[in-house]
């Protein structure tokens, strides 16, 4: 792909993200718990070839969508920011190998 190409790419993507909750907040709120839940399951661990840019990316994302539509569900709203909240230190664990948990060496599935 060229690098014009690759820009154009970019742009699009980020007009689409920036009129998403817009659209999406004319929907019921089961549309809302849907879109939600997405992004909760968008901010599972990320394979491990992602740039630090990729996931900040997909972080930006969330935190946009938790702002427009947390009312929609108190429940995926609070779990939507525990993934927000905790993706920073797991980017960091992920990153140095890390995928276990220090009481049970037993590997985590967050």
């Amino acid at each position: 792909m060229q690098k014009k190409e690759r820009v154009e790419k970019e742009h699009r993507k980020k007009l689409q993200m920036a009129d998403s909750p817009k659209r999406i907040l004319e929907q019921t709120k089961e549309i809302w718990m849907v879109k939600v839940a997405d992004q909760i399951t968008n901010l599972q661990p990320p394979p491990g070839y992602w740039t630090r840019d990729k996931i900040g990316r997909y972080r930006e994302e969330a935190v946009e969508i938790y702002e427009a539509l947390k009312e929609g569900s108190r429940y995926l709203s609070d779990r939507l920011k525990e993934k927000i909240t905790g993706t920073l230190s797991h980017q960091r664990r992920y990153r140095s190998g890390y995928r276990g948990s220090a009481k049970s060496g037993k590997a985590r599935n967050d």
